[in-house]
């Protein structure tokens, strides 16, 4: 997998595709020449006005010209994609205009599942399909190390279920919550976004924590998220 040039540079960036284009591959998962975009980006729902300022503030960066290396299927993905396996997904129903930007679990629900991509790493999924098997939000998913920082590690992300056994943050409080992400980064390889989640405004966070809450408490024991290089991963 490679991550495209997304600046407006005419020659290996976006500056070429239409605002159209750009959208219906955040809707659809869908490339501008047609080909399947694999679904680990789920940002289908997000509001119209949302995907809109997304485009024009991607439109605004500097252009910078970089070739970026296209992503290529191995025999498996190729069969995957032929069979059906990997397939565009579109969206579950008709995404809002726009949202209420408030501090409620509704807002929460939306920026989890929507935009900060919660779901996608604090649920267990196959790697070689994108397909969701476990709870959502129950943890377990064991993410590789991220080359750039390549401290060894494989994380697991924990279970953010209200479950009293087994769910990570059950016994934070709200300003718990919030001061762990504006406490940023503690290990050096995890895959979570740690600088960009750490710039979440306050009505945000307690948004987001107010519909982990509400949740379903899910059992699913995380014995530990952090392993060292070679040490074995539980079995999921």
């Amino acid at each position: 997998m490679h991550a495209p040039n997304l600046t407006p540079d005419m020659e290996t960036g976006i500056g070429k595709l239409t605002d159209a284009d750009i959208a219906r591959t955040m809707r659809y998962m869908v490339g501008s020449d047609g080909r399947c975009i694999f679904p680990f980006m789920p940002f289908a729902e997000m509001s119209d006005a949302d995907l809109t300022a997304i485009v024009s503030y991607l439109r605004s960066q500097p252009a910078v010209k970089h070739e970026v290396k296209r992503t290529e299927m191995k025999f498996l993905g190729k069969a995957l994609l032929t069979f059906g396996a990997i397939k565009p997904t579109g969206t579950k129903g008709t995404p809002p205009k726009s949202v209420v930007i408030d501090s409620t679990a509704e807002y929460g629900k939306y920026l989890a599942n929507s935009v900060a991509n919660c779901l996608g790493c604090h649920t267990n999924r196959n790697m070689k399909t994108g397909e969701f098997t476990g709870a959502p939000f129950a943890g377990g998913f064991a993410l590789p190390p991220d080359p750039a920082l390549s401290d060894g590690n494989t994380y697991v992300s924990p279970n953010l279920t209200p479950d009293p056994e087994t769910g990570h943050i059950y016994n934070w409080d709200e300003q718990t919550f919030i001061n762990r992400f504006k406490a940023g980064r503690v290990y050096k390889g995890s895959a979570m976004p740690w600088g960009a989640f750490s710039r979440i405004n306050d009505l945000e966070l307690k948004a987001i924590y107010r519909y982990l809450k509400s949740l379903e408490p899910v059992k699913n024991k995380i014995p530990k998220i952090v392993y060292g290089p070679g040490e074995a991963l539980p079995e999921s």
